[in-house]
């Protein structure tokens, strides 16, 4: 049985602890939910969430790892997964997305006035949201890629690919995706099921 909006909505709220996924990886409970993957030489993380979910995400993350953060990563554009950018960027951090980023940024930015009397329509029964829904600073990129982006951090080796979304770790064999298909394909199975569709973030560990 699906969850009800609400239900979704407020899974993130409150004091909570990131719940760890194995191999050092770590997920925050989020509209669209946050990743953190650490590693000898500091970490990566995978979607900042709302501008208002921040400094709880952040705190979350600091609890398990003390590790430098060194990259930002994005499942996709949309403001639950970037609008939280501005809390954990910083001097020595690189942020990475694929190259329309920034046009599907002004995409959003154009239409938010409409998207935000329809989040107060949708959240505001039962959240509480700025009725101003005041936009926070555009992430700033450092790295952007066409098709795929590699880097290695730490002695692992991530990859991202341009495709509905997808951060892969193929030597811990982890996926974070991004996708509208509901089918579970090739051995990959969405860990995080929100309503009917694979949502931002998801991430699979093979048995």
């Amino acid at each position: 049985m699906a969850q009800s909006l609400d239900a979704l909505v407020k899974q993130g709220e409150g004091v909570q602890d990131a719940i760890p996924l194995g191999e050092g990886m770590f997920m925050s409970k989020n509209i669209a939910n946050s990743y953190l993957v650490t590693t000898p030489d500091g970490d990566v993380l995978i979607n900042t969430g709302t501008d208002f979910e921040a400094p709880e995400i952040k705190a979350r993350f600091d609890r398990v790892s003390n590790g430098p953060l060194r990259i930002i990563t994005f499942t996709q554009g949309h403001p639950d997964h970037v609008g939280g950018w501005d809390l954990f960027e910083g001097p020595g951090i690189e942020t990475v997305a694929q190259a329309s980023h920034g046009d599907v940024r002004e995409y959003w930015r154009h239409l938010h006035p409409f998207y935000a009397r329809r989040i107060m329509t949708l959240w505001g029964a039962f959240m509480d949201v700025d009725a101003s829904m005041k936009l926070p600073p555009e992430p700033v990129l450092s790295t952007t890629f066409i098709d795929n982006h590699v880097f290695e951090l730490g002695g692992r080796r991530f990859e991202l690919y341009s495709t509905p979304g997808a951060v892969f770790r193929p030597r811990h064999e982890s996926l974070h995706i991004e996708g509208g298909q509901d089918s579970q394909r090739d051995g990959i199975h969405p860990l995080d099921r929100q309503g009917d569709r694979a949502r931002a973030g998801n991430a699979h560990q093979r048995p």
